[in-house]
């Protein structure tokens, strides 16, 4: 079995754990709306590239991923507002 994947996973694993204390420790800076926005925009910074530029993704299936992305962004930025 390759390492890479295993390499990836704890990676993403360590990401997704780190994100509640770092966001607790922006919080007290940036107010909840822009800091959902810095968040989702580096979600798609991320997402995005990596669909358009790897070929084994379906072409209708990289514009649903894209359109998935960025409605989530917005739409869960103007809900965290209240």
């Amino acid at each position: 079995m390759p390492k890479t994947p295993v390499i990836i996973v704890l990676f993403a694993a360590f990401l997704f754990g780190a994100a509640t204390p770092t966001s607790k420790v922006l919080m007290v800076d940036i107010p909840p709306f822009q800091l959902a926005g810095l968040l989702y925009i580096d979600d798609a910074l991320g997402v995005i590239p990596h669909a358009l530029l790897t070929s084994s993704i379906i072409s209708c299936n990289k514009l649903r991923l894209m359109k998935s992305v960025d409605f989530s962004g917005i739409s869960l930025s103007f809900l965290t507002v209240s």
